[in-house]
Formats: C-alpha cells, structure tokens, sequence
C-alpha cells in the first residue's frame, strides 16, 4: 500500500529559454510516449523505460501551478484514464509513481474514472485498490454534491463486497474515512458537476454503473431512438467528441427496447464496423468504439454466427495487432459478448 504525500514544492528545473518544463507541448510530448511504451516487457520483466517515465512525470508536477496547468490541459483525463489501470497493478515500481501523479491532480471533473474502474474492475490486488481508494478520499474532501453521491454509492459497493473477504481491516478503515471526508467537506457541497462542466458530467456518466447515477443518462443528446439508426449515423457519431457518450446510450437503448429493438439496433452496430481499406481516417475509431459499446451491453446480444464473426474478425486488423487500447477493448467486448 502507497501513503499518498501530495506536492512538496522543491525548485522546478526549467527549460533553456526560462519556461516551466510543464507545458502544454511537454505533456502532449509525454502521453505520445506514453501510449509506445505503456506495455508488458516481452520476457514477462520489469518494463523501465514506462516506470522512468512515469517518474519524471512526478518530476513535472510537484506545485499547486504544475497541477493547474495539468487539469487545465485538453488531454488531461486521457492521461489520467492510463494511469489508473498501472496505479491497481500488480508491480508496485509503477503503482506508486501512478498513484502520485493521480493524488495529485485528479479532481471533481474526473475522479468518476477512478470509481468506475474500482466498481467495474474485477480482481484488482489489495494494494492497487488500497492505492485508487486513497485518490478518492483526496476529491471526497472537496467534492461536488452529484460527485459525492458517487463517491458513497462506491463506499457502500466496497464495503458489500468486503463482508465477503478476510483481511480487509485497512481498507475498511480507509473507506471510513472517506465517508468522514464526505460529511466533514467545507467546500463544494452548494455545487454540482454538471452545473460546472456539462461536459464533464456527461463523460462521468457515461463511464459509472447506471446504479451509481441514479439512472441518470445521456439520451437528451442524442434524440435518436433505434428506428432512427442508419449505419452512416452510427459511424457518424463513434466518430465525435462525444463517441464514448453515444456508445453508452447504445447500450441503453439495447436495455431499454424490446427484441426487435435490440435486434435491430445491434444489426446496425455491426453494419457500422469498417472493413479494412475503406475510410482510413475513421475506421479506427470507429471500429474501437463500436467493440466499446459492446462491452456495456448485455451477454448474448450477438445472436446471429455472422453478426459474432463480424467482431471476433477485428482481432485480424492492424489496429488490433499495433494498437493496446483497441486489442483491450475488443477483448473486452468478445469476453462480454462471450465469445
């Protein structure tokens, strides 16, 4: 387990021209090498090149202006999206330089990722889930009132699910004080997420179980129903700002309708996977967010042998063969789908 220490403030090194090292191009520099080098050693080793990498991250941010510059940044929750899954790992040599960065600039804006990951994710070890916990109690003392109900709606999960397992003492423990933490906050209370960020709040609401929202949804922005679906729609809106919110409200509709709905939907979904050579510049996201919708649909939506072919057939793409965050996802969706 990681004791989080947030930002000590020694002097930053800066840049030859006088400039905090921490800019807009040095972070879009880092996530580059980010997504090269964040995968397992061939030989089953310790991958150094990713846990210097990460190291000098923490480098980067260690003041309350390296953290403002970080969340102020466009791509911020896409580095904190990669970081979690490290910071729950099993190799404490990046679990801890992961959860540093985490604890120091996660926020009410996207702290939801770091639930939906500790809600969604099945055997995550006792220290990588020790270590996500305590980035939550972080945001608990500070939360916003829809980030907050949450907040305890992933206590009261955690703390079902703990009544099942033995040794557990320190994590009861931490989820008490994030509960503390919760009822203890001066600020934020009189405010709201999505008051703050209607974008944010879609984005959180699109990745949290329905049952952490309150059912809430993402329908009104798109006023589609199933009878509406047309391939070029589809890939239309996978291929937006808002694709992983259209992916979610995919997956509603499919729970909401009937079997001729759901039939219908899913036949559209597969028709809108792209085969290869056809449309380069958007088949990858495309085809990424289509298995993404499959992965929150329910087992068994692909009922026809052609329609299961049709997604087991993206682990024959490049994509799948050069990109981790497509073989993840499309992985995961066969899984779900059971195939």
């Amino acid at each position: 387990m990681l004791a989080l220490t947030l930002c000590a403030a020694p002097a930053r090194a800066q840049t030859m021209t006088g400039q905090p090292l921490l800019s807009e191009e040095a972070l879009a520099g880092w996530l580059t090498t980010f997504k090269e080098i964040n995968i397992e050693s061939p030989t089953g080793g310790l991958n150094l090149v990713l846990v210097t990498h990460l190291n000098a991250l923490n480098e980067w941010i260690r003041t309350p202006e390296d953290i403002r510059r970080f969340r102020e940044w466009k791509n911020d929750d896409e580095i904190v999206r990669g970081l979690i899954p490290l910071a729950a790992g099993l190799r404490s040599e990046n679990r801890s330089p992961a959860t540093l960065v985490l604890g120091n600039v996660v926020d009410n804006t996207n702290v939801c990722y770091v639930i939906a990951y500790l809600a969604s994710t099945p055997d995550i070890g006792a220290d990588g889930q020790y270590n996500l916990l305590q980035v939550v109690r972080q945001v608990a003392s500070y939360a916003f009132s829809d980030t907050a109900a949450w907040i305890e709606k992933l206590v009261e999960f955690k703390e079902r699910q703990l009544k099942a397992q033995s040794d557990v003492e320190n994590t009861a423990r931490l989820l008490d004080r994030i509960r503390d933490a919760l009822g203890k906050r001066a600020n934020g209370q009189l405010l709201t997420l999505r008051s703050f960020s209607e974008p944010s709040f879609a984005r959180c609401v699109a990745v949290l179980p329905a049952a952490f929202t309150g059912e809430q949804d993402v329908a009104p922005l798109f006023p589609e129903t199933i009878a509406d679906l047309t391939t070029d729609l589809i890939r239309q809106r996978l291929f937006s700002d808002q694709r992983r919110e259209y992916a979610t409200h995919l997956a509603m509709l499919y729970d909401k309708s009937d079997a001729f709905g759901r039939t219908t939907l899913v036949k559209a979904l597969v028709a809108a996977i792209i085969p290869q050579k056809e449309d380069p510049e958007r088949r990858y996201r495309v085809n990424l967010y289509v298995a993404v919708a499959f992965t929150r649909m329910a087992p068994g939506a692909l009922k026809d042998p052609a329609q299961r072919q049709a997604l087991l057939a993206l682990k024959l793409t490049p994509e799948y063969r050069d990109d981790p965050t497509f073989v993840q996802n499309v992985d995961q969706a066969i899984r779900k789908q059971g195939l």
